[in-house]
């Protein structure tokens, strides 16, 4: 079977990255796993995407819808997380920035936003 994964749907904060065409046999009951590369958002929550399988000759499916599931976890306290996504919402994206400026000012929003503005 030669195909590709065709994203039918789901969450748009996530990127993947697949093989752009996978080749491979099967017999009744195998199982195969295709790896991919993910960057997930850098806000605390669960994420799903929906693919399908598509045989590469054709238009058609080949395969049940495949959910893949990002979790992105919490590395600190809910409170001092949703400062993090209150700040990522003010229009800064680099998480591991957000972080360094808010222990930098001992987690004040207004003197990390000031340091993210002037670096």
């Amino acid at each position: 079977m030669k195909g590709y994964l065709q994203r039918i749907g789901g969450d748009d904060k996530v990127k993947v990255t697949t093989e752009k065409y996978y080749e491979f046999e099967m017999s009744p009951n195998d199982e195969i796993y295709l790896l991919c590369d993910v960057v997930a958002p850098s806000t605390v929550g669960k994420y799903c995407l929906f693919y399908q399988f598509a045989a590469s000759q054709s238009d058609c499916i080949e395969s049940d819808i495949l959910e893949l599931v990002v979790e992105v976890k919490s590395q600190f306290p809910k409170a001092k997380e949703d400062v993090i996504e209150n700040i990522i919402k003010m229009g800064f994206n680099d998480r591991n920035k957000i972080v360094h400026a808010l222990q930098k000012s001992n987690w004040k929003v207004q003197q990390a936003v000031d340091y993210l503005l002037k670096n």
